[in-house]
């Protein structure tokens, strides 16, 4: 078996939203995904993915907004984020991702070694700001 390699990495899906609001206040969106740089699956293809797990939506808001503005931005996309929970991407567009942009992703060190009990590990530990990049 081999040993898990936990990585973080933040997706750019500002192109998935709509609504003027959003797209007017915001500079990135990026979904950001837990997965297991040493786990290829093969679902329907020949080609290996991986077993992306959703953490949650990052996003950079515009320079100037009021409190109210960023409250109401932030109310619109935590309403209307409907991720799957896990979702597949092949190896080769990841990696690509890392490659062109090496900011995107963050290795997780620290997890326990069930992987179900390390995705809700490092689930909890993006969701709560232990992991910032």
């Amino acid at each position: 078996m081999v040993d898990p390699d936990y990585w973080l990495i933040k997706v750019p899906e500002r192109s998935y939203w709509t609504g003027d609001e959003i797209l007017n206040n915001t500079e990135a969106i990026n979904g950001v995904y837990a997965f297991n740089r040493n786990l290829h699956v093969h679902i329907c293809s020949f080609n290996p993915t991986y077993e992306m797990h959703f953490m949650g939506t990052d996003y950079e808001e515009v320079d100037g907004l009021s409190d109210d503005a960023r409250e109401s931005l932030n109310c619109l996309i935590t309403d209307n984020d409907s991720s799957e929970p896990v979702t597949y991407m092949s190896t080769s567009t990841v990696e690509k991702l890392l490659k062109a942009n090496p900011d995107s992703g963050y290795k997780v060190t620290e997890y326990l070694d069930d992987e179900e009990d390390a995705i809700e590990q490092i689930h909890e530990g993006w969701a709560t700001g232990s992991f910032m990049y």
